[in-house]
């Protein structure tokens, strides 16, 4: 098959994209969300509190192969985030021919949500490569001249993908619920609701999200919950405020003048009249991303959050080769996006900026591999002599960063005593395990456990310790900044098992 030019620098230009982040991906410290989703690897299930389960699949694979190195959690992710840029290239190219697949994957090289998003182990790379595979099987089941048994292909994928991406973030449910939409209000495609292929998808989506309504039918439902509270129960503060921060966020990872183009494609394609594909896809960016513009009137949203909205509003703006001046402006917008991107890899490697390690979220990683050997240190010490000594936190990010950089990565607990409900909630707890003689090194922040009355966990764990000591105040640091203090407490000695 004769494959131009522009595709071929296109997959070139997402493969070498696709190496750079895997660099990175090796040498950037692990993140406490990181840590987390892989603590669920290690707990394989159908589903967990705060996410569906394929973080944690992705993560699994990774480390079975690679060892639980930051490399290893990372690299499944990574790879998943590679596989949607390519299925977001083609899509472009579907649309637009070579040239659109060029400026896409340019476009895609280029912006932060994608260069830096994609280098963690989160669920976003896994629903951005589920929301873009099923959109090309979309784009295929309901092209003008697909024949019948194709067109019903090409919906069962949609339906497999569609229920991979939902199992990978519940905001994968997006797609389906704004296809549906875009089926009905394009005069064309609406032909599409006799036919078999749309009921077809909605049973196989439903076959694959299986483990995880059973999950959450025997959890009461708690991860469905959890979701819809913290995306849409309302909270105190400004709607207005918290609409500018999104957006803010939005010229953030996208940059000003491509967050601006991408807009005025997805508006040309709300109002073609003849292309029902550009619609669709119109249609679905505009649905996905105002769901999270309505998210943020209730309460803060992530900026990350609207990415699935960014797949159909590239492919769109790479397939209007507009005017001189529009082209022009599409350089600066990914020379601009180029540009911030190359400082956020060199600022994750090297402290670049004069901020505080505190205020600083590129050092969020910081300081537990320190605080982990200082933990182990004191374990030894205490060790001889004594029967068992747990470790927990009171903070679950803490509890997995504790457990990877440990040696031997023990199960380390997490009361959660001023934090929300997390996965650790629904593991074993230490309670359960702990016998009487048995100790406990308990890891909680500086700023509020100064005494047994100013902790309310630890106050509540001492009644059961014969003697409650101070072991040290540890400061994580980045460089020479301190970004936060740990206090370590000594339990010594259950006398009775606790509640």
């Amino acid at each position: 098959m004769n494959v131009s030019k522009p595709y071929r620098v296109a997959i070139l230009i997402a493969v070498a994209s696709a190496a750079l982040r895997l660099v990175l991906a090796a040498v950037t410290p692990i993140l406490p969300d990181e840590t987390y989703y892989w603590e669920w690897s290690r707990h394989l299930a159908g589903g967990y509190f705060d996410h569906p389960p394929m973080i944690a699949l992705f993560i699994r694979a990774g480390t079975a192969i690679f060892g639980a190195s930051a490399f290893g959690i990372r690299v499944v992710p990574v790879l998943a985030g590679a596989g949607a840029v390519i299925a977001a290239i083609q899509l472009a190219r579907r649309v637009g021919g070579d040239e659109a697949a060029l400026r896409a994957s340019i476009v895609l090289a280029c912006l932060p949500l994608a260069g830096a998003g994609l280098v963690l182990a989160t669920p976003d790379g896994a629903l951005l490569l589920f929301t873009a595979l099923a959109l090309l099987a979309i784009e295929r089941a309901v092209r003008d001249g697909t024949p019948a048994r194709t067109a019903l292909g090409a919906w069962a994928l949609a339906g497999l993908w569609c229920g991979a991406a939902m199992s990978s973030k519940y905001t994968g449910i997006l797609l389906p619920a704004t296809l549906v939409v875009a089926l009905a209000v394009v005069p064309s495609l609406r032909r599409q609701f006799v036919t078999p292929g749309p009921y077809v998808a909605v049973v196989i989506a439903s076959i694959v999200m299986i483990p995880v309504l059973r999950w959450n039918a025997h959890h009461e439902w708690a991860s469905f919950r959890f979701q819809l509270a913290h995306g849409l129960t309302p909270v105190r503060g400004s709607g207005i405020g918290r609409e500018g921060e999104l957006i803010a966020g939005q010229l953030g990872i996208v940059t000003p003048i491509l967050f601006v183009m991408l807009a005025i494609a997805v508006g040309r394609g709300l109002r073609s009249a003849n292309e029902a594909t550009t619609r669709l896809l119109a249609i679905i960016a505009t649905l996905t991303f105002l769901f999270f513009v309505y998210s943020a009137w209730k309460r803060s949203a992530e900026p990350n959050w609207p990415a699935p909205s960014y797949i159909p509003a590239i492919a769109l703006l790479a397939s209007y080769a507009g005017t001189l001046t529009w082209e022009r402006w599409f350089g600066w917008g990914w020379k601009l996006g180029g540009a911030l991107l190359a400082f956020t890899y060199l600022w994750s490697v090297v402290p670049i900026l004069p901020i505080a390690a505190r205020k600083d979220p590129m050092a969020r990683g910081a300081g537990f591999r320190e605080l982990a050997a200082r933990v182990s240190q004191a374990h030894d010490s205490l060790q001889p002599g004594r029967g068992p000594i747990y470790v927990a936190s009171q903070k679950y990010q803490d509890a997995s960063e504790l457990a990877y950089w440990m040696p031997g990565r023990p199960a380390v607990f997490s009361f959660n005593n001023g934090y929300r409900r997390n996965q650790y909630d629904y593991w074993p707890s230490l309670g359960a395990l702990a016998v009487p003689g048995s100790s406990l090194l308990l890891i909680g922040p500086a700023d509020a456990d100064s005494t047994l009355t100013t902790n309310p966990g630890l106050a509540a764990l001492a009644p059961f310790y014969k003697t409650v000591t101070l072991i040290d105040v540890f400061s994580l640091r980045r460089g020479e900044s301190v970004r936060e203090r740990k206090r370590i407490w000594f339990l010594d000695s259950l006398k009775s098992p606790t509640p």
